[in-house]
C-alpha cells in the first residue's frame, strides 16, 4: 500500500513540474485509486498507465523546447513536431522533428527505452562488432555515439547518428551535408538536458 502511494505522490510531482494536464492526470490517477480499491487490479494498472502516458506526453513537450529551431540554415517545420508517450512496454517515450526540404533534410528523434539499446551499447563497448568502414564512434555531448554513412539506390549521401545515453536512444538522420557538417549540427542537440529530463 505505502508503494502504492509513494508511486503516486511522485507521479504527481512530475506532472506539476511539466505542467501536464491536470484534469486528465487526476482522473486517471482517481481512476487508478478507485479501482485499487474495490481489488480490479487491471483497471487500476490500465488507469496508472495512462497517467504515465500522459507525464511521457509532457516530458517530451519540453524536450522539443531544448532542440534547435535552426540547423545550418534549414528551419524546423513545426507542423510536423511529434511527441507520443506510447507506454508500450518498450517505449514510454516518442519525440520527433523534422528539418529542411528537398534535398537537404534533418530530423532528430528520441526514444524511452528502445529496444535498440542493447546493441548500440555492445557496440560502443566493442568496436571490432561494427561491420563496415561506413560506420565510426564519434563523441556528442560526452556520450559515445555511432555515425554511419548511407548511400541509396540513387547514390544520394545520408548519415545517421545514434547516441545510446542512459535508457533513452537520440537519433540525428541527415541528408546533402558531407560528414564534418552533419557532426557539427549533431552537437548542437543539448543531449545531456534532454537525457536529463527523459530519465
Amino acid at each position: 500500500m505505502r508503494t502504492q502511494i509513494y508511486t503516486i505522490a511522485i507521479i504527481l510531482g512530475l506532472v506539476i513540474s511539466f505542467q501536464a494536464s491536470s484534469q486528465d492526470f487526476s482522473k486517471s490517477i482517481d481512476d487508478a485509486k478507485s479501482s485499487y480499491s474495490s481489488g480490479n487490479l487491471d483497471d487500476a494498472r490500465f488507469a496508472l498507465e495512462q497517467a504515465l502516458q500522459q507525464i511521457d506526453q509532457a516530458i517530451g513537450k519540453e524536450i522539443l523546447k531544448l532542440l534547435p529551431s535552426d540547423l545550418s540554415g534549414m528551419s524546423y517545420h513545426e507542423d510536423q513536431d511529434n511527441v507520443v508517450g506510447t507506454n508500450m512496454g518498450f517505449a514510454g517515450l516518442f519525440v520527433d522533428r523534422n528539418y529542411g526540404e528537398g534535398e537537404k533534410t534533418a530530423s532528430i528523434e528520441i526514444i524511452g527505452d528502445s529496444p535498440l539499446m542493447g546493441a548500440l551499447t555492445a557496440m560502443m563497448a566493442l568496436p571490432a562488432i561494427m561491420t563496415s568502414g561506413d560506420q565510426k564512434r564519434i563523441k556528442v555531448d560526452g556520450y559515445k555515439s555511432v555515425i554511419e554513412k548511407e548511400t541509396d539506390a540513387n547514390g544520394i549521401i545520408s548519415y545517421k547518428v545514434q547516441i545510446p545515453a542512459n535508457s533513452t536512444l537520440i537519433s540525428f538522420s541527415c541528408s546533402g551535408y558531407d560528414e564534418n557538417q552533419v557532426i557539427s549540427m549533431t552537437n548542437q542537440i543539448p543531449v545531456g538536458q534532454i537525457v536529463k529530463l527523459a530519465q
